[in-house]
């Protein structure tokens, strides 16, 4: 018994031993691998630093050479842009500009003549003689020297017709102060529209209507030295080259005759009469076999019928 507890004793001190022992070689691997790792951390950690050192001016440098190569690319895409935007806008101002020559209607100019001819007063020059002017009697007062002179001035700027200028002419008269040629010609247009069957005309101030069981056939005007000839006939369905013929159809006067030919030349006549042809078969409108040309010019100089309202 004694002597299992001394052996007991003895593997206890034993183990004791052995784990100091086991410590100290522990505790003197500690402290020779110490310096050494940390030695070798130092190091490692200026390898580092070096390598950040060198690699952060690269990244530096590229930074800015990326954003100038970006900032280029975006100045030349702008630019093909800006470049492609005046390219589409000079095409488009051309093109309207070309459309709105060809389209502009030459009448607006010729409307605007004659309305100033219509405006400016004409003064008469009376012929030169050798007798002394009268002067005005002293006696009469001032009001009516000026009232007798204003009435001579409106006398002396009289028309053929005895209209005063500046007042403004119905249809009717300016077709009679108009030239032969002209009235010819609105004979013409007006004989052909009146000899189809039941189209009716109403002379107005401004224009001459025709109309078939209250539907818009025609309108016939004097614009200027011009006579004008307005067709209920879609422009679109007839070639501008060979017509030559404008769209009204925007201004309210003449939405339901909006085609506008201008009748001068003998070929302009034929195609008034050609498209006066397909109007009436439009409204389905036939010939009338027993209609007499008539001379209206002279009709409407001889009755002096004053135009509808």
């Amino acid at each position: 018994m004694a002597n299992m507890i001394c052996a007991l004793a003895m593997t206890r001190e034993l183990a004791a031993i052995i784990l100091i022992a086991a410590s100290a070689v522990i505790m003197l691997l500690v402290v020779l691998c110490g310096p050494k790792n940390k030695a070798t951390a130092k190091y490692n950690a200026e390898i580092d630093k070096e390598k950040v050192a060198e690699e952060k001016p690269v990244e530096e440098i590229a930074e800015p050479v990326a954003e100038e190569q970006q900032e280029v690319e975006e100045t030349a895409e702008e630019n093909i842009d800006v470049e492609e935007v005046k390219e589409e806008v000079s095409e488009e101002h051309v093109a309207e500009v070309i459309a709105e020559d060809n389209a502009q209607p030459a009448v607006e100019a010729e409307e605007v003549v004659a309305e100033i001819e219509e405006v400016v007063p004409v003064t008469l020059e009376e012929p030169i003689t050798d007798e002394p002017q009268q002067p005005a009697c002293s006696d009469e007062p001032a009001d009516e020297v000026e009232q007798e002179v204003a009435a001579v001035e409106v006398e002396r700027a009289k028309t053929k017709l005895n209209i005063p200028v500046g007042k403004k002419r119905t249809f009717a008269e300016k077709m009679l102060e108009a030239d032969e040629e002209n009235q010819a010609i609105y004979n013409l247009l007006k004989n052909e529209l009146m000899s189809y069957k039941k189209v009716s005309n109403r002379l107005t101030k401004v224009i001459d209507i025709f109309k078939h069981k209250g539907a818009y056939l025609a309108k016939v005007g004097l614009t200027g030295k011009t006579v004008k000839l307005h067709l209920a006939l879609d422009p679109n369905e007839y070639a501008v080259t060979k017509y030559h013929h404008q769209d009204l159809g925007e201004k309210k006067k003449y939405e339901f005759v909006p085609l506008a030919l201008k009748v001068k030349s003998p070929r302009s006549q034929k195609y008034a009469i050609e498209l006066i042809a397909g109007v009436m078969e439009k409204a389905g409108v036939t010939k009338n076999p027993k209609y007499q040309q008539k001379d209206y010019v002279a009709e409407m100089k001889a009755n002096q019928i004053p135009a509808d309202e």
